[in-house]
């Protein structure tokens, strides 16, 4: 094949293909258990976390709460996976032997996610949250009291903690931001 801006252009909507194939292929659950945040900057501040909507009778003047009461902020990462394709086997025709690599990119971009938000959960319990205590943690000081969202047994005879979580509100355990 002649290396020329056509043809290359082929061989990359034949890579991009590829990838896109392997990101439909994916089978992710990161989305199950966590609030998924659209970011443009590198940092999201969340003031509001700990602060979970409850409606009051009003009587008299609103109750105005502040947001801020919790300054827990998640910097933004980048991830990235990059291959070369030698020039000789772009003309000898030969890129469509890493189509399957390309594939294979894409379902790794795709389940990437599912390493991060997974890892998490299970780091739960030496990893702090906003608050300041461990995400599992038998003393989260909420209001005026503490509150518990570990039983107290943690592993029986080796086997690990299991997790039960409520994923059914608009606030998940867990947040995703993505950015790219």
């Amino acid at each position: 094949m002649i290396v020329n801006k056509q043809n290359l252009n082929g061989v990359f909507n034949g890579f991009k293909a590829a990838f896109n194939k392997g990101i439909e292929s994916a089978e992710s659950h990161y989305k199950d258990i966590a609030m998924i945040v659209p970011s443009n900057t590198k940092e999201e501040t969340y003031g509001w976390l700990g602060q979970f909507p409850r409606l009051r009778e009003w009587a008299g003047d609103r109750v105005i709460r502040n947001l801020a009461a919790h300054g827990y902020s998640v910097k933004n990462k980048l991830f990235e996976d990059t291959i070369g394709v030698k020039r000789t086997d772009i003309e000898d025709d030969q890129y469509g032997v890493l189509t399957p690599i390309l594939t294979e990119m894409g379902r790794a971009a795709a389940e990437h996610p599912d390493e991060l938000v997974f890892t998490a959960l299970k780091n739960g319990l030496n990893t702090l949250c906003f608050d300041g205590q461990y995400f599992f943690d038998a003393d989260h000081p909420v209001k005026d009291q503490s509150v518990s969202n570990v039983d107290s047994s943690g592993t029986v005879d080796g086997n690990p903690y299991w997790y039960l979580l409520d994923t059914t509100k608009a606030i998940k355990p867990f947040l995703f931001q993505e950015r790219v």
